[in-house]
Order: C-alpha cells, then structure tokens, then sequence
C-alpha cells in the first residue's frame, strides 16, 4: 500500500489505521509530516509512504518498518526534529536541482535510491551501518555536502577484491585481511596547496599496515571544483590537516576515477591537483625537559628541494642559532630529527628555520620551554581569523584526542595526537568554517583528563 502526502493550506490532525500503516501525525499547513512528542509513526509490511514538498519532522517515535519513503516534488524541504530518524529504505525523486536537506543525523537500514534531485548532508551524517547502499547515483542525482557531513558504512574487507563498500565510489583491494573497516565519505572542499574536489573518503580499516592495497577513486563532473580534471591526483593526510601527494598509477575522466596502487596504510583521500614542488611540511614539534637538557623532536611528512634546519632560540635578546641539521632534501615519506640544547634557558623560545635550496626559508611556530610548569593546555591567538595553535606541555608521554564543535554541536575537527614528555605544539585549521563560538576538548588518554576550551573565529 502506498499513501501520498502533498503540502495542504489546511491543519487536520489524525489517527488512521490502514493496511501495513498506523499513523498518528498531524499535516500542517507549512507542508510538514509533523510526529509530535507522544505521537507514533508506524510503517509495517512493504507500505510506502510519498512526501510531496514537505518536510519530515520527527519529535516522536519514528518507527519506518520495511517500507520506503518517497520523496518529490520541486521545493527543497527537510528532514528534522529532534528525536532519532532511522530509514529501512528512501527514494530521492524530486524535480532536477532540488534537494532533501538534513538538519539531523539519519540512518539508512537499506538503500538510498537517487532518481532525480539531491540529498544535502549539510553538516549531518547519514549512516548506512552495514547493510544499507546508495544505489544510483548520478550527475543529477546524487549525496552532496559543501558544508559538511558524511555517509558512513561499515563492513569485514578480508583479501577485498574492487569491494566498493556500502557502493560510495571507493574501491578498495588488498591481498591481506583488513578486518572490519569503517569507510566514510564527504563533500566538503579540503584545503592543500590549493583547494581539492569535493570529495574525500576516511578509510579506517582494524589491519592498517603493509597492505599493498589499491584504491580507484570515483568521482562526479560535478564534485570537481573547477580542477582539470586530467591533472588530478591523489592526496593522502592522517588528521585532515596535512596532505601529501601520493600522485597516481591510473586514471580515466571518462569514467570519473583516479587509482593508486602499493598504498601501505589508509587514511584521508582526496583529489587535487600535483604540486609542482612540495613545500616541507611540519607535522610536529615538540619540546622536552630531559636532565637539565631541552631535547627538541619535530616530524616533517614530506620535503621538496629541502636544503637544512637550522635551530633557533630567543631567550629575550632576539633569536640565535644553535646548530644545524642536514634535511632531506626530496621525500615523501615521514621524517623524525632530533636536537640537544645541553645548556638551555628557562622559559625561552624555540623554533626551527627551514632553508630550501634556492635560499628561501620557512618557520615553525615558537614553542616556549618551561621545565617549571605541570600539565598546561594554551590556544592563541583566540579570537583567531584562520588558525590556532595549541601547546599542551605533558609530564609524560601520552596521547590526546582534540575535538572542536560548533555552537549546534557538529564536529568540525576530530583528531588524535601523541604527546611526549615537554612541550608539544599543534597548529589547527578552522579556515573553512563559518566565524563564531566553537568548543575545543582536549582528553588525555592515560590521566583520563578533560579540558574545555572556548574559542571565538573572527
């Protein structure tokens, strides 16, 4: 049985019972399927029900059995409310161009069909758990989310052959046993050297190390951001924050995908363009009372035409070199240096200069050594416009995980990072977020600490 909802310039309010379908539901004249709080939406059987230019709020029980729920028409409407939204099965049939808009996380027990229009993540994830898919996806019809959110599914990857997990466009093989994976799949423009498609897949299997895995990437002509397309490549970051060029072994804008073979590790993928020379990029630097010693660690995840290091230190009379370190000079995989200062000040600051072969040179961010202090957690600047850094000074190795939300509680930075003993800094992208109030929590993992910071983008 299949009951239509179209938007009505009346308010009736009901309780029907029908073949396969108990409802008690008020249509209101603003074009919603409104289930207050009390009330019960109960699909039983293969019972379908059509929403036609309304929006679905749920502040009851939402109970969808196995029917499917049809949306059409040509405005773009919403699904919402404030208590939990689990699909068994939806079909986007709207008119080209409009859009079903997500203002709460939903769930999805079996599909997601796309025959015309789009689906709007907006922020907010659509779980597809482990048996649900989206199934055909197009240039007109497909999951969109410049603002954010993921569809995620999870799913055992043992010796995958081109497994295309909850069918989001990434296909994976590997020889080994991956062991349960979550893969996860969103829209929002990453920032590299440049800006990259709006695509990007979180690929986090149990097994992750020597895979020798391959991954085709799939894309639409309408995710590519303005890149030429016969340009792309892929980029491979661990927090979202720093991207490598991993390049490519295949590809066909034909049929819309970029390959990559020999991948050790999984992480964050996403296309843009090579890099015609890969700057050095920093992915830590930490500072660490040992002794009477400053012992300074810092990590670079590539290098290009990188010439040396040179440490500095501004103890209050401006900065001075302390010693020299040869680089790397062309490298695309993680490096560790390490340096001594045997006769350190309290309280000064450290920083390491990077000079490239043609002479130009580039910083870290300062970090200040201070053997006195317990467990500190600072950001600056705050109020920030793009970036800030935090330097959390540990009194032992640990691990952290920082997490930043904004004022509707989305999460818009998620990461985990190792703390060693001293000083540790991290700089933290927001430059694509919308100015206003956020939240950062730090939580240390072994001292079971929680801190809260506030912090305002300008």
């Amino acid at each position: 049985m299949r009951v239509v909802f179209v938007t009505d310039k009346r308010s009736i309010a009901w309780r029907l019972a029908l073949t396969g379908v108990l409802l008690a539901i008020s249509l209101l004249c603003a074009g919603q399927l409104y289930i207050g709080p009390g009330a019960q939406l109960q699909v039983t059987g293969n019972a379908s029900l059509t929403l036609k230019d309304m929006d679905l709020v749920n502040n009851g029980q939402f109970l969808a059995g196995n029917g499917t729920f049809y949306f059409s028409g040509a405005g773009n409407f919403s699904v919402r409310g404030t208590q939990p939204v689990q699909f068994y099965s939806i079909q986007i049939n709207k008119d080209p161009g409009a859009r079903v808009l997500l203002q709460r996380p939903i769930g999805i027990s079996s599909q997601v069909l796309f025959s015309q229009g789009l689906v709007d993540l907006n922020g907010y994830d659509l779980d597809l758990g482990s048996t649900g898919q989206l199934v055909g996806e197009s240039e007109n019809s497909r999951l969109i989310g410049a603002a954010g959110g993921e569809v995620l599914f999870t799913t055992t990857l043992n010796a995958p052959a081109n497994s295309n997990p909850g069918n989001l466009g990434a296909l994976i093989s590997s020889s080994r046993n991956l062991g349960s994976v979550l893969v996860k799949r969103g829209h929002k423009a990453q920032n590299l050297t440049g800006s990259s498609l709006l695509r990007y897949y979180h690929i986090t299997p149990t097994n992750n190390s020597n895979l020798g895995a391959t991954l085709r990437f799939s894309y639409f002509d309408g995710e590519l951001n303005n890149l030429p397309e016969n340009d792309l490549v892929l980029w491979r970051s661990v927090d979202g924050l720093s991207w490598l060029d991993q390049r490519r072994t295949g590809f066909n804008v034909a049929q819309n995908y970029v390959e990559k073979t020999g991948i050790d590790a999984f992480s964050i993928w996403t296309l843009a363009v090579a890099s015609v020379s890969l700057p050095v990029v920093f992915t830590g630097f930490h500072v660490q009372c040992d002794d009477g010693r400053a012992l300074l660690h810092w990590k670079t995840a590539q290098e290009s035409n990188s010439s040396h290091f040179i440490i500095e230190r501004n103890s209050g009379a401006g900065w001075m070199g302390l010693g020299q370190l040869v680089a790397a000079g062309n490298s695309s995989v993680e490096k560790s240096y390490a340096f001594a200062d045997l006769n350190p000040v309290e309280k000064a600051q450290y920083r390491i200069a990077q000079y490239d072969l043609d002479g130009r040179v580039t910083y870290t961010s300062a970090v200040i050594f201070n053997c006195a202090l317990a467990e500190v957690c600072q950001v600056g600047p705050n109020p920030f416009l793009q970036t800030f850094t935090l330097r959390i000074q540990s009194s032992r190795n640990d691990q952290a995980y920082i997490k930043v939300m904004d004022a509707r509680g989305v999460v818009v930075v998620k990461r985990s990072v190792n703390l060693l003993r001293g000083v540790n800094q991290f700089d933290v992208d927001l430059h694509q977020a919308a100015s206003g109030a956020y939240l950062l929590t730090i939580e240390w993992v072994n001292d079971r600490q929680l801190k809260t910071i506030r912090l305002v983008k300008q």
